[in-house]
C-alpha cells in the first residue's frame, strides 16, 4: 500500500501542476475546469491496474530493509564480508499506515453519524406546495433530469441536493417562504443543475479519497478546487436558464448566506452556500458580470480524457528486493577462499546467512 501511495501522490501532484497552468490560462469554462481537476482525484484513488510498459523502476526496498552485514561466497568459493544498504523505515512505514486508517476510520464514522442526523432532519421534512412542485418540474424539464424527491426541512438554512440511492433535494421551510420568487427559480436551476451535472456521485469520489488522503494537502486543495468550479458551472446553468435574473439570482444567493447556520452536512451533499467568502464573493460577480455557459466544451472533455489515459496507468514499478540487492551490496572484506573443500570460516558460525538466491549474485 506505500508504494501504491507513494506512486499516486507523485503522479497526482504533477498532473495537478498542469491542471494549475492550464487552468490559469483560463482557455475552459468552469466545468472545462472541474472535469480536469476530477481526473486529479480519480488518480489519487485510483490502484495501478495498468502499468506502462516504460514504468520506472521504484527502489522502496532500499527504505524499508535494515542495513544489513553477513558473509556471501561468490561463485570462485570466495567468502567476503559484504555490507548490504538500508535506512531501515519498515517500522515507521508501518507506523503511518496505521494512522492513515485510523485517520480514514475516524472520518468515515463522522460521515455515517453527519448522514444519520440528515436522515433525521428528512424525516421531519414535509412535502412543498405543489405550485413549488410544479416549478421544480418545468426546471428540470428544461434541463434534461428527472424532478428528485423534494422536501422542505426546518433544521437547514440553505437549499442542498443529498443523494443515497434516488437524489433528494432539501430546500429551508423559511428561504422558500421569504425568498422572492423570481430569485428563488434562479436557486432552484442551481441545485438542479448539480443533479444535471452528477455532482452527487462525484461527492462519493470525494468521499473515498478523503478517508485515504486526509493528511495529504494535495487532496484538500483538489477537493477545494472541484467544489469551486461546480458551484460556478452551476451557477452558469441557473443564468443561463434566467438570463434577465441576474441581479435577483445574486441576490437570493446573499440572502441565503446571511441566513446559513453552520449545521455540519455530509461531505457528498451539494450545499449552495458551502464556500468560503473570497470564492462566494467571486460567484456573485461572476453571476451579475459574466457568467459562462455551463456545459463542458469538447475540448475540455478531450483534454481531461487525454490527461486520465497518459495518468491513470501505474508510472512506477516497485523493483524485486533480490535484483535490486546487488547494486546495493559493499564488499567490505576478503575472508578466505575454499581449500580442500572446506572453507576457513563458515557463514552460518559468524552470522545468520542471506537468502540462497542472493549469494549467487554477489
Amino acid at each position: 500500500m506505500f508504494h501504491w501511495i507513494i506512486q499516486n501522490a507523485v503522479v497526482a501532484s504533477l498532473l495537478a501542476v498542469i491542471v494549475v497552468l492550464i487552468c490559469r490560462a483560463n482557455w475552459f469554462s468552469a466545468a472545462g475546469r472541474h472535469a480536469l481537476w476530477l481526473v486529479v482525484l480519480i488518480k489519487l484513488i485510483t490502484p495501478p491496474i495498468v502499468v506502462l510498459p516504460w514504468a520506472i523502476p521504484m527502489d522502496l526496498d532500499h527504505l524499508t530493509s535494515p542495513p544489513i552485514t553477513t558473509i556471501a561466497a561468490t561463485p570462485d568459493r570466495t567468502y567476503c564480508v559484504v555490507s548490504v544498504n538500508g535506512f531501515g523505515l519498515d517500522p515507521y512505514i508501518h507506523a503511518f499506515l496505521w494512522i492513515v486508517m485510523m485517520g480514514g476510520f475516524i472520518i468515515g464514522t463522522i460521515q455515517v453519524k453527519r448522514v444519520m442526523d440528515m436522515y433525521r432532519r428528512i424525516k421531519r421534512g414535509r412535502t412543498p406546495s405543489i405550485e413549488l412542485l410544479g416549478q421544480i418540474g418545468l426546471i428540470a424539464g428544461r434541463l434534461g433530469v428527472r424532478p428528485p424527491l423534494t422536501l422542505c426541512v426546518d433544521d437547514i438554512a440553505s437549499p442542498l441536493t443529498f443523494s443515497m440511492g434516488s437524489p433528494r433535494l432539501l430546500l429551508p421551510c423559511t428561504a422558500i417562504d421569504q425568498l422572492d420568487q423570481r430569485g428563488l427559480q434562479a436557486v432552484l436551476a442551481h441545485e438542479l443543475a448539480h443533479l444535471r451535472r452528477g455532482d452527487h456521485l462525484f461527492g462519493w469520489l470525494e468521499l473515498a479519497a478523503m478517508c485515504i488522503w486526509w493528511w495529504c494537502p494535495l487532496f484538500w486543495i483538489v477537493r477545494q478546487e472541484l467544489r469551486k468550479n461546480a458551484e460556478l458551472a452551476c451557477d452558469a446553468w441557473a443564468v443561463s436558464l434566467f438570463p434577465d435574473r441576474r441581479r435577483v439570482f445574486a441576490e437570493a444567493i446573499i440572502d441565503i448566506c446571511q441566513r446559513a447556520s453552520r449545521l455540519p452536512i455530509p461531505a457528498f451533499a451539494a450545499s449552495l452556500v458551502g464556500s468560503r467568502r473570497a470564492e462566494m464573493e467571486a460567484r456573485i460577480i461572476s453571476i451579475v458580470r459574466d457568467a459562462a455557459g455551463g456545459k463542458l466544451q469538447t475540448s475540455a472533455l478531450l483534454l481531461a480524457c487525454i490527461l486520465a489515459v497518459i495518468s491513470l496507468p501505474g508510472w512506477f514499478v516497485n523493483r524485486d528486493a533480490i535484483d535490486d540487492m546487488p547494486a546495493r551490496v559493499e564488499v567490505v572484506q576478503v575472508l578466505s577462499r575454499e581449500t580442500d573443500g572446506h572453507p576457513a570460516h563458515s557463514p552460518s558460525q559468524v552470522c545468520d546467512p542471506i537468502p540462497k538466491s542472493f549469494l549467487g549474485r554477489v
